[in-house]
């Protein structure tokens, strides 16, 4: 009974967080099929296609996470001036998402991911993205609407979701957070390796495995891993640090307490957009004051439910509940 009320208070208190997220977005497309035969034309397959559907990915998926959850989301971000970015903002407007904040340029293209799938097995990606730094303009436009936000409303966190794409400057990071400083207001960050040390003293520091061995300089065995967290907390000054280690769970790393939480054994069907809701509910949790133990354990549950779906897919907030009240081999341990 306990835990079935502390559950449901966690969820109960984010309906109350207002949350802006600043980074790249994208849109996911999808062609599913199934291949048939040989094409006469090229050494290729000829897939026959049965269903083909889009979904918000990068920042925008965490946006949409945020409110699935049932906190407020704030997006901001630049797109192009394009036939995706109309797609992008009818996206938004399906799901009853503010698109206020979201700029269009001419001279950008809008950011999609085309995955080609074979039987539900991904067989080819097509990206069509600019990846170069929005302009001084652009970057102006997006501080002052943030800044104005932030003294309009009370904003409990501020999220980067950083996909290297270019929303996300230096400048623009670096003034972000001395903003949310002086308006004590949470900062979390998913960093991408081109920014990876601009992103200091914020509260929550989420890299997945790869980046944290990036970042250190070379690959990390288990047994090695929270010297060299410590080592990037320390430089960073991050209060937080939760990192995704794939199969072998989260580590989550704070001033004073660090242990590993194990993975959930499942059948993955599809990895995308999993740190994203990893992410969004780590964030969620912190801005509520949610112990880093159950951070971790919903940080898993998030991880699990998204890898156990078929493209990218929103969470399920009952879903969630249900798994967190029923989980017998989730375990934390010291590392």
């Amino acid at each position: 009974m306990l835990e079935n009320s502390k559950i449901h208070n966690i969820f109960d208190s984010f309906k109350d967080l207002h949350i802006v997220i600043i980074g790249d977005v994208m849109i996911d497309k999808y062609v599913s099929g199934k291949i048939t035969g040989n094409s006469p034309e090229a050494d290729a397959g000829i897939l026959r296609e049965d269903k083909s559907w889009c979904n918000l990915g990068g920042a925008a998926n965490v946006a949409a996470n945020i409110q699935a959850l049932g906190a407020n989301p704030y997006l901001f971000s630049v797109i192009g001036k394009d036939q995706d970015a109309e797609l992008f903002v009818d996206l938004m407007q399906e799901q009853h998402m503010n698109t206020s904040f979201i700029q269009k340029c001419s001279k950008r293209q809008t950011t999609s991911k085309s995955r080609i799938l074979d039987n539900e097995k991904q067989i080819l990606r097509l990206d069509n993205e600019d990846c170069y730094d929005i302009s001084e303009k652009q970057e102006e436009i997006l501080f002052r609407q943030i800044k104005w936000l932030t003294e309009q409303r009370k904003i409990d966190a501020i999220l980067f979701q950083d996909y290297n794409k270019g929303v996300l400057t230096k400048s623009l990071i670096n003034r972000v957070i001395n903003l949310a400083k002086d308006a004590k207001v949470v900062l979390a960050a998913d960093p991408k390796i081109a920014n990876f040390i601009e992103y200091k003293d914020v509260d929550l520091f989420k890299p997945n495995r790869r980046e944290l061995e990036i970042a250190f300089g070379s690959s990390i065995p288990t047994d090695k891993i929270k010297t060299a967290i410590k080592e990037i907390q320390d430089k960073l000054q991050a209060k937080n640090m939760l990192v995704t280690l794939s199969e072998e769970g989260n580590v989550f790393s704070s001033e004073t307490e660090y242990f590993h939480t194990s993975c959930i054994e499942t059948s993955i069907k599809d990895v995308s957009g999993a740190g994203d809701s990893v992410f969004s509910i780590a964030s969620l949790c912190l801005a509520s004051g949610v112990k880093p133990e159950d951070l971790t354990r919903l940080s898993i549950l998030a991880g699990t439910q998204v890898c156990n779906k078929l493209g990218v897919s929103l969470l399920e907030k009952d879903q969630l509940i249900e798994d967190f009240l029923s989980i017998q081999n989730v375990k934390n341990y010291a590392g």
